[in-house]
């Protein structure tokens, strides 16, 4: 099996080396669009790059078996000619449930395994030897959002009718205020860090809101509006995604501000998280209880389904070296997941 899967991708360079010519040309577009273009028409550019060598190649990998098993994902950089060949999951086991009283907005992964949890009644921790969730030490009554990220501990709380981003380092014995936002909605909002920026989505109703953009270095804060409801989350290149019940949105923040790339249909989507090989992960509402296995630009490769997932929201999913953590929004539990090859 690995033999024909390398000797797919032998192919594979050979065909993208036959093309260099025109991609040679394309790059130089680029370069001179990179000395006199706009930031949003050279990221435009760059996605139509990708395009085309994606069109001038034949991604497939062939054989059933292997089209199940693998995908060829390129690299960041639109002309390179590194490919890499990455193995799905392709079993998705069910670990293990617990319960956390509150609502469960939001999860992710500390970089020593515990599990920080955002509920409607603060914000709680989840021992990664004792898998026993217990009360964070942190005077937030409600916690839409808690992402450690770097040296710090990110946290979208509200407060009466206002949403409040903080940042906690090792350093501090209470949180610094980044920005805040008033929100009268009952809807609740989000948040999404990377090295430069901090996003937070407020709703409006339902259907639409805006995007918060808050500078990490410069410290200034811009304000976006967009028409649909969005879930959003850096992926590791720095990429903003939004999950919008139907929709998967990317975009690149440019100079504060959130350029489109593509938009995509996929159905039920929910909430994602950045996979490893640049995979995106998502889960799904609506009763379907489903996991999807989504490509960098966007495709839907595999989709699992598993009863005990939660079923009518998610809140903010997270994946750390082959598990997956899925909360269930107003079901008040996490679910514990493994995907493995």
């Amino acid at each position: 099996m690995k033999s024909q899967a390398n000797k797919k991708v032998d192919e594979f360079n050979a065909t993208l080396i036959q093309q260099r010519e025109d991609l040679e040309a394309s790059r130089r577009n680029v370069n001179k669009l990179m000395d006199g273009g706009s930031s949003q028409e050279i990221i435009k550019q760059e996605e139509l790059l990708k395009e085309q060598i994606k069109q001038k190649v034949n991604m497939n990998l062939g054989s059933p078996d292997l089209h199940d098993k693998y995908t060829l994902v390129p690299k960041d950089n639109p002309v390179s000619r590194n490919i890499e060949l990455v193995r799905l999951p392709t079993t998705l086991t069910f670990s293990s449930e617990h319960s956390t009283k509150g609502w469960c907005y939001s999860t992710c992964h500390r970089a020593n395994g515990d599990i920080p949890i955002g509920c409607t009644d603060g914000v709680k921790i989840m021992d990664k030897t004792t898998m026993k969730i217990s009360p964070y030490d942190l005077p937030y009554k409600t916690a839409n959002a808690v992402i450690e990220h770097r040296h710090g501990v990110y946290i979208l709380h509200k407060h009466g009718t206002t949403y409040k981003v903080e940042i906690l380092l090792p350093s501090m014995s209470s949180g610094e205020t980044l920005f805040e936002s008033e929100n009268t909605t009952n809807y609740a909002a989000h948040m999404a860090v990377s090295d430069q920026y901090v996003v937070a989505y407020r709703p409006n109703d339902g259907t639409d809101g805006e995007l918060i953009i808050y500078n990490l270095c410069s410290k200034e804060l811009k304000y976006q509006p967009v028409d649909v409801h969005h879930f959003v989350t850096f992926l590791e290149n720095g990429n903003l995604l939004a999950a919008s019940g139907q929709r998967l949105i990317k975009y690149r923040i440019v100079d504060g501000v959130a350029v489109h790339l593509w938009t995509t249909e996929l159905q039920n989507i929910n909430s994602v998280c950045s996979g490893p090989h640049g995979l995106i992960y998502g889960s799904t509402q609506n009763n379907t209880k489903s996991i999807y296995i989504i490509s960098p630009s966007g495709e839907k490769l595999h989709e699992f389904t598993h009863d005990q997932l939660p079923g009518d929201y998610t809140g903010q999913i997270s994946w750390r070296d082959g598990q997956l953590v899925v909360p269930g929004w107003d079901e008040k539990k996490v679910c514990l997941l493994k995907m493995t090859p």
